[in-house]
Formats: structure tokens, C-alpha cells, sequence
């Protein structure tokens, strides 16, 4: 993680405990986590400085953007995937084809994680509860469609917020009308309920605008919380 002060932290993603830490020349725009796990990160820093970060030895050299950190520039057809909050996805973000079709539902972006796809997008006409729907985009064929809380949907505020899907769960940041905030947890092969908890401290500070999720634990950064 980066701070306003320009430094990059490495954190252990089990106690959250800090390991590492680097001064940047400005803050950074872009980060993405060495993928084989080695103590290194490639940065696009706000002076427009590209740089690969080695915390151990605290240098950086300047690298164009590997093959591993995915870009985050899409194409005018996928500009769902970019445009307003919440865009940050580790699951590849596309747009809805035009001749897509589901009943009472308006989707808003395709994600992929390399085995399932879901739409998701809101119910319409009527109130925009977060909705979701399994496709199979080879075959054109919606598997499943239901709305995204599992709770009572009177309480949910409108619209689709934060959303992400990897390892086949797909994972939403749902606001409810008394501000409280819980995420909830759908499998993307069937559609069917898995969890759905309320965040921690989420009526204090500002809300996730990103998640990570693995095998076995959700990260959610909000606010000054992890």
C-alpha cells in the first residue's frame, strides 16, 4: 500500500503487521504487487515516473509497466469498467454486449476471473437493487439472475457499488439505508447464497472503493482500516 506522504508500505497480509517501507518521489497512481510473492512492487508514480520497487534493498529503477500489472486504460466500449467509483478489479472487467437480454435488469459490466462470468448491474425498472447474473458468454446463455443482498432488499440503498469476483465467488459491498455497510458473497457458478456480514466500523470514514479476494479471506481496505 502507498500513503499520502509518498512512502510504499509492504504489509503481512495475515497480521497486517508492517515489513517494509520506501520513500517515493510522489505519490502513486498505479501499484501492483510483484505476483510471485518476492518483496517487490511496480509503481506509476503521480510525476509520471514508472519504477520498479525492491523493498528489501529500498532501490527503485525505472521499468516500463510489466506484463503482470494489468492496465487499467480500456477501450470506449468498456467504459463502464472505468468510468465513476469503484472500478479496481482483479477480475477482467468488460462491457455488456449490446444483444445481451435479462429480465428486469439493467447490466452494467461483465467480469470475468478465467472460469466464470457474472453480470452484474441493478434491477430496472423500479429500484436499483444490485442484481447479478451468470452468463456464459460463448454461448450467449444466461445459468442464473437474482439480487445480490440476501438481506431484506427494502433496506438496501440504491444503485450497484463495489463488486468484485475471483476464485468463482462473487463478492459485493452492499449499503443499507441506516448507512451501515456488509458485503456479501454469491457463487458464481450457481448464483447461490454463500455469506453476507456486516463491515466493521463502516458508518465511520468512507466506504471500500476496492476489495482482494482469495481462497480463504477477503481483504477490504476503508478508511484508515484494513
Amino acid at each position: 500500500v502507498t500513503d499520502q506522504k509518498s512512502i510504499g508500505h509492504i504489509l503481512d497480509a495475515t497480521t497486517g503487521k508492517e515489513t517494509a517501507s520506501i520513500t517515493l518521489s510522489d505519490r502513486a497512481d498505479s501499484i501492483c504487487a510483484e505476483p510471485t510473492g518476492k518483496p517487490e512492487a511496480w509503481i506509476h508514480v503521480s510525476d509520471n515516473e514508472d519504477l520498479d520497487v525492491d523493498f528489501t534493498s529500498k532501490r527503485t529503477k525505472k521499468m516500463a509497466r510489466p506484463p503482470w500489472c494489468k492496465s487499467t486504460n480500456l477501450g470506449v466500449e468498456d467504459i463502464q469498467c472505468e468510468s465513476g467509483t469503484n472500478t479496481k478489479t482483479t477480475a477482467h472487467c468488460s462491457g455488456v454486449d449490446s444483444s445481451f437480454k435479462a429480465p428486469n435488469f439493467e447490466g452494467k459490466k461483465m467480469l470475468s476471473d478465467g472460469v466464470v462470468s457474472v453480470i452484474v448491474g441493478t434491477k430496472s425498472p423500479g429500484t436499483a437493487i444490485p442484481t447479478a447474473v451468470g452468463y456464459d458468454p460463448k454461448a450467449k446463455r444466461i445459468l442464473w439472475q437474482r439480487p445480490i443482498p440476501q438481506s431484506d432488499a427494502t433496506h438496501v440503498s440504491d444503485g450497484l457499488g463495489l463488486v468484485d469476483l475471483a476464485n468463482g465467488k462473487l463478492v459485493a459491498q452492499i449499503q443499507l439505508s441506516t448507512g451501515i455497510y456488509k458485503l456479501a458473497a454469491l457463487d458464481g457458478h450457481t448464483g447461490a447464497e454463500l455469506w453476507e456480514t456486516e463491515i466493521p466500523r463502516s458508518k465511520d470514514g468512507s466506504e471500500a472503493d476496492q476489495l482482494l479476494i482469495t481462497p480463504s479471506r477477503i481483504y477490504l481496505p476503508h478508511w484508515t482500516w484494513l
